[in-house]
């Protein structure tokens, strides 16, 4: 698919989404499988607590990699209130506003723009605020986070 991408100039990337791909290691062994320079990593801050993975970690494990960034933020913990879902090790997940959990993000950013990335990187809120409310605090706290690296 990268290399029919590429004669259209068009970039393709995979997510840590969904319980096949969600920790930095598979991630990386599916990157070096591609082994291909049109193909890289959509690195969403977030989704690696679905796998307990430590989410800067897993960022300084892959940020070389990143085509697009997702920054998104989770309660986490093996007994939180009001869980969205659960981890693979079995934590509980609360979705929240950027900056109000327990994704490190502001180190996440830092890591990503350490790491030479200078692309974009997108709210994606999941809570149960009012979206105009989650996004905007989400936005502000994102670019709290981006002015201090």
């Amino acid at each position: 698919i990268t290399e029919c991408a590429q004669t259209l100039s068009v970039r393709t990337c995979s997510e840590n989404h969904g319980s096949i791909a969600q920790d930095h290691d598979r991630m990386e062994h599916l990157f070096a499988a591609v082994n291909h320079d049109n193909y890289g990593l959509l690195i969403d801050f977030g989704n690696f607590l679905c796998a307990d993975d430590t989410p800067y970690l897993a960022v300084s494990r892959l940020a070389s990699m990143a085509f697009h960034v997702h920054a998104k933020d989770f309660v986490y913990g093996p007994d939180i209130k009001n869980p969205h879902f659960g981890s693979r090790g079995g934590n509980l997940l609360h979705a929240c506003i950027i900056g109000e959990g327990d994704v490190n993000v502001g180190k996440c950013v830092r890591i990503m723009k350490n790491a030479g990335y200078d692309g974009y990187i997108t709210v994606e809120f999941e809570g149960e605020e009012d979206p105009d409310v989650g996004i905007s605090r989400g936005l502000a706290n994102l670019r709290k986070f981006d002015a201090e690296s």
